[in-house]
């Protein structure tokens, strides 16, 4: 909502039939989470554990259930209604139902003559379709699109900016790709050579996505020692994809759960490498992505958001059998073949890795093992034995909690961050954070979702474990 619509909260209790408790002119154009709530954004409270964060929050406007009734003053002005987790799909819907599709072509775009486009379709500036690529009706095409030749697009896709199709691909109707995906491009195919290094197999072939696109995927991840925040990890038997969920809706889904999610109306994008599916966030008026300034972390900024609530939640992932984590859903990984066995295509996956060597020192400017300080906003790394503090996984003293990152490697002296070794980050919200951490030299097993991190610009690359259970690490 931001920007392109406002609404007072007086507007959201007449479409909502909801009672106003505040200021009847409270204006909003976001919607966000009430923990992560600001000036001009509407949150909801539908959960009691979250209650404490509705005397902090910074939203101009909360929904709240009607029978709801706070036990400390509260800022922002609530809007009483029948089910508050219901009334949020309501209000996104009719703002998805009133927000303008846009139509013609742009002057500034590239759309050759030998190219078919539908009807009522926006091509947007420096747009380029290339010959005998076929545009469906009603397709939303923005600004820095590259359609290549051959590529057909079904009715009603959008591809934001700087969506990338090549040569031949399909993509079918009601799809939605988000900004900065490229369909097509080459997957990982090496070959040894005689030299003892490897040559590229060149990838032919194209990339098929289908109408309303359904994935299938065991959930290998679980946040029941709360490590894996708002986040479901699913794996097909070949690759993993990260389900952005709020709500707690991330706890609910045990390991070894078969899941179905329907891709229509959400969004796929890459954040920091991985694949994402969550919700997608309001565009401003030109086509980008609301509060996009560089932010280490503005999930929103990356192409979508986590799924706001529970009956969403339900709208698109539906629970088929219960199994049980297999051998084959593990890689696993040592010191000895972990350089071509890890690639990118594995990001998101189970790994085991064993033999991995517990490391404290310092590699790019970072020592490990650290503590991650707040203080006003302002993160700053600690580091234990500066503190006088016992070296555990994180912090987590007075209810001040903060992550810990602990660095393990494969490398004889670590260097570097990109690969052979691997930071650990634990949440000071998990069971374990005040375990304590193996020490210098300590060798383990560590079975873990495979994460990359960098800055948004690319920079900074990390290769990070994400440990589901404290029964993961296994101290040899």
């Amino acid at each position: 909502m931001k920007h392109m619509m406002e609404f007072t909260a007086e507007m959201i209790a007449g479409f909502l039939g909801g009672d106003i408790v505040g200021n009847k002119d409270a204006k909003v154009h976001t919607v966000s989470s009430i923990e992560e709530g600001r000036a001009g954004s509407l949150a909801y409270l539908t959960n009691p554990k979250y209650e404490p964060f509705l005397y902090t929050t910074g939203a101009s406007i909360v929904l709240v259930d009607r029978a709801f009734e706070p036990s400390q003053p509260v800022a922002a002005t609530l809007v009483k209604v029948d089910d508050a987790g219901a009334c949020v799909l309501k209000l996104l819907e009719m703002y998805n139902a009133a927000k303008p599709r846009r139509k013609g072509i742009s002057g500034r775009a590239s759309v050759s003559e030998r190219a078919q486009v539908g009807q009522e379709c926006y091509i947007g500036d420096f747009a380029v379709v290339e010959e005998e690529a076929v545009i469906g009706e009603g397709c939303q095409i923005y600004p820095q699109v590259y359609v290549g030749r051959g590529v057909r697009i079904g009715d009603n896709t959008t591809l934001y900016p700087g969506v990338k199709i090549y040569e031949g691909c399909i993509v079918g109707a009601n799809c939605i790709l988000h900004a900065g995906a490229v369909i097509g491009a080459d997957g990982f195919g090496f070959m040894p050579n005689a030299a003892g290094g490897f040559d590229k197999i060149p990838q032919l072939g194209n990339v098929v996505i289908e109408d309303d696109v359904v994935i299938k995927g065991k959930v290998i991840s679980s946040d029941a020692e709360g490590n894996v925040y708002k986040s479901l990890y699913i794996y097909d038997g070949e690759q993993a994809i990260e389900l952005r969920l709020m709500n707690d809706n991330y706890v609910n889904y045990p390991l070894g759960q078969i899941v179905y999610v329907k891709a229509q109306g959400l969004s796929l994008a890459s954040y920091r490498y991985m694949l994402s599916l969550g919700a997608a966030p309001a565009l401003e008026p030109d086509g980008t992505f609301p509060n996009d300034t560089p932010s280490e972390h503005d999930f929103s900024a990356s192409g979508n958001s986590n799924i706001p609530t529970t009956e969403m939640v339900q709208q698109y992932v539906y629970r088929g059998e219960l199994d049980t984590i297999t051998e084959a859903d593990v890689t696993v990984v040592d010191k000895d073949n972990y350089k071509t066995v890890l690639n990118d295509d594995l990001l998101g996956c189970l790994i085991r890795f064993e033999g991995l060597r517990s490391s404290y020192t310092t590699v790019d400017s970072n020592t490990y093992p650290n503590y991650l300080e707040n203080v006003n906003g302002v993160y700053t790394n600690k580091y234990y034995q500066d503190e006088g503090l016992p070296i555990t996984w994180a912090y987590n003293y007075d209810n001040t909690k903060y992550y810990g990152s602990s660095l393990f490697t494969y490398e004889t002296t670590p260097t570097s961050l990109e690969s052979g070794s691997y930071v650990v980050r634990v949440s000071g919200y998990a069971r374990f954070a005040l375990k304590e951490l193996p020490a210098d030299n300590a060798m383990v097993n560590i079975t873990a979702i495979y994460t990359k991190y960098s800055s948004r610009t690319g920079g900074f690359i990390t290769y990070q474990l994400l440990v589901s259970s404290y029964k993961d690490i296994e101290e040899l």
